[in-house]
């Protein structure tokens, strides 16, 4: 294979994958009427096609090597841009969960991660068991968090799950995290403090977005959180040794 067939199956193959990527993110961008943003992909999506991958589709190169690097951009594209739109294009999601009965303490405990909740009375199954019927509208980012509360006190629950087009009003100061995961973030950012305040940003953002998938914007706002915990921590540990120094010694008998 000589370098100008080398040279025009790769420009084949990456090209497809960005011109690919782009058209998973304009669909989806579509679907969410987002009309001007994805019009515009829609515009870059087919310069590149005419403009590179046209030309190189009708170069001298053998048939099967053309093929193989238009399949597997093709194939490569889909996979990155479905990585790129689940990291980049933010949106909600309808959570609807069917609870395994009527226990109020299910409720409580959503709500006490801040999700708002609305709650219908419902008869399913056969026997006709009376269970709660839960609406909640969470960002995307947060439905493995939502799972996993949701499994923790119901393991029998039945979750549905429906992308939202638009939302009007409602309630949406739901926690970024669960009560395990805000006390590992606890514990990641006292163990780096203790290396060096210097730079400490630098380096628990990035280890929060891979340890929580989460967003750069997410992983600074629990930093603010935890440095706040921290601080309060920090008073109430000072006020209770100031009660004891306060207190009078206890004589022995």
């Amino acid at each position: 294979m000589n370098t100008h067939i080398l040279i025009s199956c790769l420009t084949i193959f990456f090209c497809r994958i960005i011109d690919v990527s782009l058209g998973t993110i304009r669909t989806i961008l579509t679907v969410k009427e987002k009309t001007l943003l994805s019009a515009l992909i829609g515009f870059l999506e087919v310069f590149i096609w005419y403009m590179v991958v046209k030309d190189a589709l009708t170069g001298d190169a053998p048939a099967i090597l053309t093929a193989v690097s238009y399949a597997g951009g093709y194939a490569a594209g889909t996979f990155v841009g479905g990585k790129l739109a689940g990291a980049i294009v933010s949106g909600q999601v309808t959570m609807q969960v069917v609870t395994s009965g009527r226990d109020a303490q299910v409720l409580d405990y959503l709500r006490s991660f801040g999700y708002g909740l609305t709650v219908l009375n419902v008869e399913a199954g056969r026997d006709g068991t009376p269970k709660y019927l839960v609406l909640s509208t969470i960002d995307r980012k947060q439905v493995r968090i939502f799972r996993e509360n949701i499994n923790r006190v119901d393991p029998k629950a039945m979750i549905m799950i429906q992308n939202t087009v638009s939302r009007v009003g409602g309630y949406d100061h739901a926690k970024i995290l669960s009560a395990e995961d805000y006390h590992k973030a606890y514990e990641m950012y006292t163990a780096e403090r203790k290396k060096g305040v210097f730079g400490l940003e630098k380096r628990l953002v990035p280890a929060f977005e891979k340890q929580f998938r989460i967003t750069r914007t997410d992983s600074l706002k629990i930093m603010l959180a935890l440095r706040d915990d921290r601080v309060e921590a920090q008073k109430n540990k000072r006020a209770a040794q100031v009660t004891a120094e306060s207190m009078p010694a206890r004589k022995g008998k």
